[in-house]
């Protein structure tokens, strides 16, 4: 895969994962007037109980779609296809029984989770479990269109999915006054419309197949990853369990207004891991030191461009909440700078990964996720009955920043990573240099419109000292893009 193949699909998974959530980013000033901190609350705790039903019931059995559609095609495209086929026929069979067997014990299990809230599963928690159905089969299609490099197609798609989202959402929210279930309708017919179109599109994927030796090698993959993505759903989601018992559930809507804005970085980081991901492991089977050598630079352009996004949501999100949300929510923009940085962190872990995964030692990916679910269950249970909400943070950042440095230890024994400390270390202390020159000298601005000046002023400097000093290697990206390679 050319660079210019690489931008072009990291733009595409980027803008198709930025499209839905910064839709919501838009729509949220205007919902945020119909629907109070509790009401969010409430949705932010069926997302969660959605999100630990989504890893029980599939039991990650598309866990290695990416890594094993790489091989297969490496053989044939028809083995690629039997696979492929298999795995969506299993996949759909389990979400079909699970959904029904959650949805029979529905009630128990709500009140077993959230014994302090007297919350009904039917109809919010009834349309997130089904919901689930259509998130699972539209990712494995999505690692589909990944592996043979056609992101314009999951950016057609994600295309639909926001103008359906939007529709439903504020046809229900203001048209009907539903309130929260508005938003997960919304939500589901975003990714039945989105799937239906990926599903259209590859239809010729699809093959009368169900390959047991294909799914088995798979299902060894993928089995370890299980423990994995339970323990990462701990890290990402267990402080709203604990914050259930012992704070209001207005702080809870607070707290998860803040993770919100928040994840539009979080979508960013995933954008790039995922366009990363494929190149990495094909050049790595191609030539190992190449693939290292393309690691190293990947990461240092990758911190330049997430610490000059970190500087934008430390400098604008107050001004964002300020002038277009509703003023009850004002308290969430700490969160959103912490929970950003937290997930700068998430990033520098999934290169680190991605050496694990080319190595297939998948057992690994267990036992980090399961030390950070110990780190954020252990501050969350000491620290959320005395600081709340903040505790919940903090055992956020420390839970993402122990994933990679555990990443990288286990990645660099597995293959000769690495990772560029000193360039990181000097583009961290620029942006440092920069926020505290923001912090120190604000207090001396008259008005808001000053300090967006200002604001603006230290961000443009920022850009033209990574143009400056990298300004080859931004030429030579710029040249990729937009050559045709000479066939």
């Amino acid at each position: 895969m050319s660079t210019k193949i690489f931008i072009k699909n990291t733009l595409y998974y980027t803008f198709a994962r930025l499209l839905p959530a910064g839709m919501g980013f838009l729509l949220f000033p205007i919902y945020s007037n119909y629907i109070n901190k509790d009401e969010y609350g409430v949705f932010s705790l069926v997302t969660v109980f959605s999100s630990l039903a989504a890893i029980i019931i599939t039991l990650q059995a598309n866990g290695g779609l990416r890594r094993f559609l790489v091989k297969y095609l490496r053989e044939s495209k028809t083995a690629a296809r039997e696979y492929f086929s298999s795995i969506i026929y299993l996949v759909s069979g389990i979400l079909v029984t699970g959904c029904l067997l959650i949805d029979i014990n529905g009630q128990l299990l709500i009140d077993f989770f959230y014994p302090e809230s007297s919350l009904s599963y039917h109809p919010l928690f009834r349309i997130g479990v089904w919901t689930i159905l259509f998130t699972t089969l539209n990712a494995s299609y999505q690692a589909l269109v990944q592996v043979l490099e056609e992101g314009k197609w999951i950016f057609a798609a994600a295309i639909a999915q926001v103008a359906v989202h939007s529709f439903f959402t504020l046809w229900g929210v203001i048209g009907l006054n539903w309130g929260v279930k508005a938003l997960l309708i919304g939500q589901g017919a975003g990714y039945i419309s989105s799937f239906l179109i990926l599903a259209f599109k590859y239809r010729h994927w699809h093959c009368p197949a169900f390959s047991r030796e294909k799914i088995k090698e798979s299902l060894f993959f993928s089995f370890p990853i299980i423990p994995h993505q339970a323990a990462l759903y701990v890290f990402f989601v267990s402080d709203r369990y604990i914050l259930e018992k012992f704070v209001s559930m207005d702080e809870i809507g607070i707290y998860s207004v803040g993770d919100k804005f928040a994840g539009l970085l979080l979508i960013l980081v995933n954008s790039v891991s995922e366009a990363f991901s494929p190149k990495f492991l094909k050049k790595a089977e191609e030539n190992v030191g190449q693939s290292i050598d393309l690691m190293e630079k990947a990461i240092i352009l990758w911190w330049i461009i997430f610490i000059g996004f970190i500087l934008g949501i430390a400098f604008f999100t107050d001004d964002f909440f300020l002038y277009f949300v509703n003023k009850d929510y004002l308290p969430a923009v700490p969160f959103v700078i912490l929970l950003s940085f937290a997930y700068v962190f998430r990033g520098l872990y999934c290169f680190g990964m991605d050496a694990i995964a080319f190595s297939k030692k998948t057992k690994y990916y267990m036992m980090i996720t399961l030390v950070a679910a110990m780190i954020n269950i252990g501050i969350n249970i000491l620290y959320i009955p005395k600081y709340g909400i903040w505790a919940a943070g903090i055992s956020t950042l420390a839970a993402f920043f122990s994933t990679f440095i555990l990443s990288w230890q286990i990645g660099k024994r597995l293959m000769p990573l690495r990772f560029p400390l000193k360039s990181f270390l000097l583009w961290g202390f620029v942006g440092l240099f920069l926020f505290f020159i923001h912090y120190f000298l604000s207090e001396y601005l008259y008005n808001n419109i000053q300090s967006l000046c200002y604001e603006f002023l230290i961000m443009t400097i920022y850009i033209l000292i990574v143009v400056y000093i990298k300004k080859n290697t931004i030429i030579i990206f710029i040249k990729e893009l937009f050559t045709k390679k000479n066939k």
